[in-house]
């Protein structure tokens, strides 16, 4: 039972993951080779900063400033590193895979992720009601498939999707507020 209970959000984080490969059809067919959203969405912008923070690293460059935007001068690219949640994901894993499949695969994984802070937050909200764990996973489900959350995956604003951080704060606040219920009393 105990390990069951360890294993659940894994099995759940999975289950959304699914959900989120079935919602953004038919990206799971072609990860590799095209990219998430509308041909004229904002992929390509964030793919090229994906490629040049992986790229800078690689080569001992700066990668708080692009020589190749904005050229001759370049841009300073501070901006990048003050949003991690949204640049994070996809330049780690265009150090070891092609950038398409690299981008296309942190957008699933945030979807998931989104969906599963949710449900994080709900269990810990309906622990002692009746049906609490299905109406978390629900829960977690709406938010993860949010209509709002549609429109910016067409536009490939990928770094609007990054809303996980918001449940894990709140999860957190709650249960710094139980604490210190407990240590005044």
């Amino acid at each position: 039972m105990r390990a069951m209970r360890r294993l659940e959000p894994i099995a759940i984080y999975g289950v959304y993951l699914l959900l989120a490969c079935v919602i953004t059809l038919p990206l799971i067919t072609v990860i590799d080779t095209r990219l998430l959203g509308h041909p004229f969405g904002d992929a390509y912008e964030y793919v090229h900063h994906s490629w040049w923070m992986a790229h800078a690293l690689q080569t001992g460059q700066n990668p708080f400033f692009m020589p190749n935007m904005v050229h001759p001068t370049g841009v300073a690219a501070p901006l990048l590193w003050s949003m991690p949640l949204q640049s994070f994901p996809a330049w780690l894993f265009a150090l070891i895979m092609p950038l398409p499949l690299a981008f296309n695969l942190a957008a699933l994984l945030r979807l998931a992720l989104n969906g599963w802070a949710l449900w994080w937050l709900l269990r810990y909200l309906l622990r002692d009601q009746t049906g609490g764990s299905a109406a978390a996973f629900i829960g977690g489900a709406i938010f993860l498939t949010y209509p709002a959350f549609q429109g910016q995956i067409g536009a490939a604003h990928t770094g609007l999707l990054a809303l996980w951080g918001a449940p894990l704060l709140v999860y957190a606040l709650l249960r710094v507020g139980e604490r210190r219920r407990w240590i005044m009393i």
